[in-house]
């Protein structure tokens, strides 16, 4: 468990310090640089709580349940009952960003059942590649449907 002090900070202190962590998260000009930052600011602990915090909330607004989205995560009904409480009653921008994400996953989704649509077999086409590029579809809406 991560160590917090014991020593409390003042509030104005706090807040001035949470100001400048997220105004430092939002200047990173792509993944990459955000990825590196984090490696260096936390510690794999921490960044596997966020982590799990996220996908537990992703899996909340797909629908999942708890049975599964511990069997998943490898988290206990307590986790995902605090997170499930965050999204109901927090503020709003964790659940924000889940179906944000989510959304995101059923666009590509779409997307590909569109393409599928006007996918037809090209005149001398062999009927073999046709059958082919319908079946890598197939897979491709599969894999996204049961990704986080």
């Amino acid at each position: 468990m991560t160590q917090v002090s014991r020593f409390k900070l003042k509030p104005e202190v706090e807040e001035r310090i949470f100001d400048l962590l997220s105004d430092s998260l939002i200047r990173f000009k792509n993944k990459k640089e955000l990825n590196d930052f984090l490696d260096d600011f936390l510690s794999p602990i921490e960044k596997t709580v966020l982590a799990k915090r996220l996908a537990i909330a992703v899996l909340i607004a797909k629908g999942n349940d708890y049975l599964d989205i511990g069997r998943i995560l490898k988290v206990t009904p307590t986790t995902i009952a605090k997170m499930s409480l965050h999204m109901k009653y927090g503020n709003g921008a964790v659940k924000k960003v889940a179906e944000r994400i989510v959304s995101s996953d059923n666009a590509k989704i779409i997307l590909q059942d569109l393409a599928g649509i006007f996918d037809v077999p090209i005149k001398g086409q062999p009927l073999s590649e046709y059958s082919k590029k319908v079946a890598e579809r197939d897979r491709k809406i599969y894999r996204l449907q049961k990704e986080i």
